[in-house]
């Protein structure tokens, strides 16, 4: 059991359901394949679990509000300008509060494991998806009610290190509820995945070579209000990889050269000139390819 004033989301879980490191390149191979339900979410809660360790199952419970440090838990209903987010926030389990709720049912073994995630999060209060592992519209989309996520991660690892990787895997689905105070959508449906590979000891001892590929949060599916007059047209489909080996130069200092590509960071809104919301939108598109050499020292 965990509670306190700054807690994070994924430590009170059982089991993270995911072999791929978390100092990935791209924030979005950080998340277990989603995003939606795994948001490590920050901030005033508390959570428990049960891990048998003989059996190799557990169960987890968490909840956290990113906005606990806040005395007020009165909601203000008028967002503040351009951000669609109340800009009067605050408390633990109020309608004012940044929460995420989070349950897992996780199986695992030494070399693999399977988990399943349910998270509610209030997107209109600020939590939950970001720029960072998310597209503009489906960011957007969320902060106009509750969300419910699901989430399927899985992962395997060698028993030896050699030729064969290990293997991480994750799937989500976030369904969006409208805030009747925000009038923007009725409901929305978005979705991520990802595949992650890592060789520990590759060609060199002490060494990792690492590869993932997958789709940050992307909307598939929306139904604006009646109000907002746009159509329920959508393209907001975004892959994401990257590829980056690591060089255990001491046992404090590792380089990390590494390259990264976005095949439409921007999905539905890429054309600054097209509408918005809804249909009309031109076949433009924008991708983003690039490089960096990362060098890490702990102590």
């Amino acid at each position: 059991m965990t509670a306190g004033a700054m807690v994070r989301q994924d430590n009170m879980l059982a089991v993270w359901p995911s072999n791929y490191p978390s100092e990935t390149i791209l924030d979005v191979f950080t998340y277990a394949g989603a995003p939606g339900a795994y948001s490590l979410t920050k901030g005033g809660g508390g959570g428990i679990w049960w891990n048998d360790n003989d059996s190799g199952w557990s169960i987890s419970a968490s909840y956290v509000s990113a906005n606990a440090d806040n005395g007020n838990p009165n909601r203000n209903d008028r967002p503040a300008a351009g951000s669609g987010i109340n800009d009067t926030t605050g408390g633990i389990g109020t309608d004012a509060a940044a929460s995420n709720a989070t349950a897992q049912i996780a199986y695992a073994q030494d070399q693999w494991g399977i988990a399943a995630a349910y998270s509610y999060t209030s997107g209109d209060n600020g939590a939950g998806i970001y720029a960072g592992n998310a597209t503009p519209l489906a960011v957007q989309l969320s902060r106009g009610g509750t969300t419910n996520s699901y989430a399927v991660s899985a992962w395997w690892a060698p028993e030896d290190t050699g030729w064969f990787p290990s293997i991480s895997a994750g799937w989500g689905l976030n369904d969006v509820n409208e805030n009747e105070d925000i009038d923007l959508i009725d409901n929305a449906t978005s979705q991520s995945w990802y595949v992650g590979l890592q060789w520990e000891d590759a060609f060199v001892e002490g060494n990792v070579l690492g590869v993932a590929g997958g789709q940050p949060t992307f909307v598939t599916a929306v139904d604006y209000d009646d109000d907002v007059n746009q159509s329920d047209f959508v393209a907001d489909g975004n892959y994401a990889f990257e590829l980056w080996y690591k060089f255990q130069v001491t046992d404090n200092i590792s380089v990390t050269p590494a390259v990264y590509y976005l095949s439409r960071p921007l999905g539905d809104t890429t054309d600054p000139a097209d509408p918005l919301f809804g249909g009309g939108r031109s076949d433009d598109t924008f991708s983003n390819f690039g490089g960096l050499v990362r060098t890490t020292f702990k102590f």
